[in-house]
């Protein structure tokens, strides 16, 4: 018996006959049934597709190139291997491959060819494994240039690492080359997917597209993964109220988790599929121990009876029955043949899910602006104009605090004692033994209030101030500018594009001109030439007047009055999807919302500014039973909401909102 895991890390060089000191690796290689590839250069072949020969921890890129990439607005599309790529050299330094839009109806797959050679008649064992996409280490410092470029690190030069998407553009980028970072993800992704040693009783068992012959069309062979950021279909997260998909950067630094789904599919192991299903089959007549060589009665090759090892096809393929999961319920994805749109009422009718807008006309509203990506952090909100939800990194009792990736606080059922004595070992030192203690807090001076316990997960080169950006930027805005709608730039007078801006030609006398002072800019006077055509008070307490109000965009002859989420109304068929349209309400909901409003306005009027009408109350969580951290408490602890500290939640329109219920019919 011998242990076949050692053979693969084995050196056939190194054991010698104890009688006439022949190697193992010299009489592998010439006696007459000689495999010489099966053990070259004195090993078994380990061919590390993606890890360089001097085994660098950095990795070996793997480029994804999109050629002439074009999508229709909220369009969603897979790019896959459109034609089967020509085989590549296994040590490839780069791996590139070529992605078009379209599914994987056809099987195609990148081939890296190896050096080793096998007769496809022959048994071969062979084991594989996919480690990790490698991230940025949590504990590296990131150095950047002036122009943004990540210099060398102490131990070399900079290397790609994590996940990087890049733009080529027509200009050159500072630090080379026309290819342009637009989203990078630092995370690692840890994937382990590997296997024992796998028999087959023929190495031509081995060929991919007679064994997928027989496989369903939406699933593959082999072993894979699939890396997804959740939107808000499914997921369990308010995903762009605590994330920004538009950021440039994808740290370990998002305070309200991870917003990333890894899925493993491993063949090999599915259902117990066997693994070392020959054991120690001899393929040639060996010697006893002790027992003398003779020539043509030992080393004559046998003929085994072996059994291939089995696998599972579970790798799903994208089928173009998964192209109606389109929009928030993206991952509502059935690789089984179910009509999706089934699945998925709400969405039944998307095509397409349009989630930012670029203006193509004059912009009329500060509130266009919630489109912009004003957030540049991973963390924090999507929309940051108008919205008015409280940070999940800052307390509702202020606007701005440290990042502190609490994971959870001590409580009396701890037993402090206990966890002291897990948290302290002894490590043996040419010193002596040294006690370490990596317990944070004294035992003799627990103290349940003030103790936390930080997460592994943060980045120690980035332990930032966190503001409630809405907050800031809806003061900034909404109390200190307008949009007059004006494109004239040399006419003095104010030609607004807003119908309910009316120009206003105030009379000067001539002689109160001082012609030593130059005339003010237009941005310093629009205001005072424009008059508003039917002002609306927001203290109003009127249910008909806010009725009025809310009613404002729907047509003569219309059931519903819609709230475009975008600059351009979209037309029949899609005009009443909520995701590739937009939403509109009925004349029943425009009155329950109204009234909603009207109560917002009474439980927190009157208000002072516009902004004071947008944004949250900053309140303290004084709850009856004390000022209390929720972060502590499961969802089903939370004591009752206040009048106080619910209107640290949101501000009022977004409470009216979420009072009326509407975003649980899919609004």
């Amino acid at each position: 018996a011998y242990n076949r895991h050692r053979f693969f890390s084995q050196n056939f060089r190194h054991p010698r006959h104890p009688d006439n000191r022949q190697t193992f690796y010299d009489f592998r290689t010439t006696f007459p049934f000689a495999h010489a590839s099966s053990i070259a250069d004195g090993r078994v072949p380990h061919h590390r597709v993606f890890r360089p020969p001097n085994k660098n921890s950095q990795g070996v890129p793997l480029r994804l190139r999109i050629q002439r990439l074009r999508l229709e607005p909220g369009e969603k599309a897979h790019y896959v291997l459109t034609s089967m790529p020509a085989p590549a050299p296994w040590n490839a330094p780069v791996k590139e491959l070529v992605l078009g839009k379209g599914n994987e109806g056809a099987l195609n797959y990148a081939g890296y060819v190896t050096d080793y050679q096998s007769d496809p008649d022959e048994p071969i064992t062979l084991r594989y494994r996919i480690e990790k996409i490698k991230g940025v280490n949590r504990g590296e410092v990131e150095n950047y240039d002036g122009d943004g470029n990540l210099m060398p690190s102490r131990t070399g030069s900079s290397t790609t690492r994590g996940i990087t998407m890049y733009e080529v553009r027509n200009t050159q980028f500072p630090g080379g080359g026309f290819e342009w970072p637009i989203r990078r993800i630092n995370k690692q992704f840890a994937i382990q997917i590997g296997s024992s040693s796998r028999d087959y009783a023929r190495a031509g068992f081995l060929n991919i597209d007679r064994r997928q012959a027989n496989v369903a069309a939406n699933r593959m062979h082999g072993n894979g993964f699939r890396i997804r950021w959740q939107l808000p279909g499914n997921s369990d997260k308010m995903v762009f109220q605590q994330y920004n998909p538009r950021c440039l950067m994808d740290s370990y630094q998002a305070g309200s988790g991870d917003n990333w789904v890894l899925e493993k599919f491993n063949g090999c192991l599915y259902q117990d599929n066997s693994g070392w299903v020959n054991h120690n089959a001899r393929f040639f007549a060996v010697p006893d121990d002790d027992e003398p060589f003779e020539e043509g009665v030992h080393f004559i090759p046998r003929s085994p009876s072996l059994r291939n090892s089995q696998s599972t096809p579970i790798m799903p393929r994208i089928d173009a029955i998964n192209q109606a999961a389109v929009g928030f319920f993206h991952d509502n994805i059935d690789y089984d043949g179910v009509n999706v749109s089934n699945l998925i009422p709400s969405a039944r009718n998307s095509t397409r899910s349009i989630l930012f807008g670029v203006p193509r006309d004059p912009v009329l509203s500060l509130m266009q602006f919630r489109h912009a990506n004003l957030n540049y952090y991973l963390q924090g909100s999507a929309y940051q104009v108008g919205n008015s939800y409280a940070s999940t990194q800052v307390g509702r009792y202020k606007t701005w605090g440290r990042v502190r990736r609490i994971d959870f606080q001590p409580h009396a059922d701890m037993n402090p004692e206990g966890q002291d004595g897990r948290f302290t070992f002894v490590v043996p030192t040419p010193f002596g033994d040294v006690t370490v203690r990596l317990f944070p807090w004294d035992v003799n001076n627990w103290n349940y209030e003030l103790g936390t316990v930080r997460s592994t997960n943060s980045e120690f080169n980035h332990q930032n101030v966190v503001l409630d950006q809405n907050y800031y930027l809806n003061q900034a805005l909404f109390d200190g500018y307008f949009l007059s709608g004006d494109e004239q730039t040399s006419s003095p007078t104010v030609e607004s594009s807003n119908p309910r801006y009316l120009s206003y030609h105030p009379k000067v006398k001539t002689d109160a001109i001082d012609s030593s002072v130059s005339e003010d800019p237009k941005f310093q006077t629009n205001a005072g030439k424009l008059l508003i055509d039917g002002a609306f008070n927001v203290n109003s307490t009127s249910v008909e007047a806010w009725i009025s109000q809310l009613a404002s965009l729907k047509k003569s002859g219309d059931s519903k009055t819609p709230f475009p989420r975008t600059f351009t109304l979209q037309e029949a068929p899609n005009r009443d999807d909520p995701l590739s349209g937009h939403p509109s309400l009925t004349d029943e909901q425009i009155e329950l919302l109204a009234e909603k409003l009207v109560e917002e306005v009474k439980l927190r009027g009157p208000f002072l500014s516009f902004s004071d009408f947008i944004n949250r109350r900053l309140s303290r969580m004084t709850f009856p039973s004390g000022n209390i951290s929720l972060a502590w408490l499961p969802k089903q602890q939370w004591p009752r909401e206040t009048r106080d500290t619910v209107a640290g939640l949101r501000g009022p329109v977004q409470a009216a909102i979420a009072k009326a219920k509407f975003n649980s019919g899919g609004f």
